[in-house]
């Protein structure tokens, strides 16, 4: 008898600890505790996902804001290179409008067209015009300051940068 009262006992205290340890309440992020007080994050450069409710990966969301192409009221272009070595260039400078229109001017004359950025796998600019075919770049970097443009042209990587006219 006394033992099996000990082994009750035991086994009380056991089953307290063990149901002790469990959480009745989910932990969930909050707007605070979400990212570091740093702010380093998100990273620049890198997409973050973001998953819907069911949670299943829906976009990538970058770190790009496409409404500065608008806010500057022309880019000029500051540094070429082809396959990282800088070469010489000539005069071109972009516009962009808010309607989604722009108007690129270049040593050879004017050229006029509508542009969309999407961010499916990337962030792309993507330059359409009714004659030709669409021109995408890779926004690698774009702020206030400056753009940074890659394309990749039949395995050569052309970078452009660009700064706010004069």
């Amino acid at each position: 008898m006394k033992t099996i009262k000990v082994l009750t006992i035991i086994l009380v205290v056991l089953s307290a600890l063990l149901t002790g340890c469990k959480s009745a309440q989910p932990k969930t992020a909050t707007e605070e505790n979400a990212y570091p007080l740093d702010k380093s994050y998100p990273l620049e450069g890198y997409p973050i996902y973001d998953y819907g409710a069911d949670g299943n990966m829906s976009y990538p969301v970058f770190s790009i804001d496409a409404t500065q192409l608008t806010k500057v009221p022309a880019w000029t272009l500051t540094r070429y290179s082809v396959n990282n070595i800088q070469e010489e260039y000539g005069d071109k400078t972009f516009t962009f409008a808010p309607d989604g229109g722009y108007t690129l001017t270049t040593d050879s004359g004017t050229v006029e067209g509508k542009w969309t950025v999407t961010t499916t796998t990337e962030p792309l600019l993507v330059l359409s015009k009714d004659t030709d075919q669409d021109i995408s770049y890779v926004i690698v970097s774009l702020t206030p300051e400056y753009m940074v443009l890659t394309m990749d042209q039949d395995g050569t990587l052309i970078e452009e940068l660009y700064q706010p006219a004069d």
